[in-house]
């Protein structure tokens, strides 16, 4: 038996989706992408193109991105402290543009707002949408946003 997870994944298929698994059927036939590849006439390496980094990316993440404010405990860190931390992190960038995003999911009800330059731009999304898609969303369109101006 053929695990059909990546198949699946391609195609927008998952457990709980109403596709049916036909075209999955037909897949499992194939033991690889490459024999449905060349059963298709698709030349693999015109198409995917990957190099492995010389070095783990995830050594280099925290060269890029300050992650200082989610270090103390939620629980033992009082407001201020956060408010304070969060200051001197603002004094530290006062060259760049800041951007803010926040998402919300109620019942029926997803939403984004992106704070740019004291603009304030809101965005009502698809209510099926989780809020860790909405909080990616709100990110994307900020940097789209900023892109812009």
């Amino acid at each position: 038996m053929t695990d059909n997870t990546g198949a699946r994944l391609a195609i927008g298929a998952f457990p709980s989706s109403p596709i049916e698994d036909g075209l999955l059927s037909s897949l499992n036939s194939y033991s690889s992408l490459q024999e449905i590849a060349d059963s298709n006439n698709i030349i693999l390496k015109n198409i995917i193109s990957y190099q492995l980094p010389n070095f783990p990316s995830w050594t280099t993440l925290l060269n890029i991105i300050d992650i200082s404010l989610a270090e103390p405990s939620k629980n033992l860190t009082s407001s201020h402290v956060y408010t304070q931390n969060f200051k001197n992190t603002i004094l530290q960038y006062s060259n760049y543009s800041k951007i803010y995003t926040d998402a919300l999911k109620l019942e029926n009800n997803v939403r984004i707002a992106i704070i740019y330059n004291n603009e304030i731009i809101t965005y009502k999304l698809q209510k099926e949408l989780s809020i860790y898609t909405a909080e990616a969303t709100a990110i994307l369109k900020a940097l789209e946003y900023a892109l812009e101006k």
